[in-house]
């Protein structure tokens, strides 16, 4: 999926989405990092543990009337670093 948002010559897009099949949270992460928006159409949504980018509180979303809101934050510098350190690593050993 990712290759398909990056390389494809027709259709330029800075959106996609997938059914709960195509969804993971694996996704979310490299397609924000990348600077796309991924927006799936979920099943069960209120049933799944949602994160967020930002450090909103909880009361901040539900103050907006969301009714499914973030439970936790996920640490963009963090997974930057880590990608840092592991293509560093990865390239001092080819």
């Amino acid at each position: 999926m990712i290759d398909g948002l990056m390389h494809n010559d027709v259709v330029k897009s800075d959106i996609h989405s997938t059914d709960t099949g195509g969804y993971s949270d694996a996704i979310f992460g490299v397609t924000h990092l990348l600077g796309f928006t991924y927006a799936p159409r979920l099943k069960n949504l209120k049933k799944r543990e949602l994160f967020t980018f930002s450090r909103e509180s909880r009361s901040a979303y539900e103050g907006e009337g969301f009714r499914v809101v973030p439970t936790g934050y996920i640490d963009a510098q963090l997974i930057e670093t880590i990608g840092t350190i592991f293509f560093d690593s990865r390239r001092r050993l080819s």
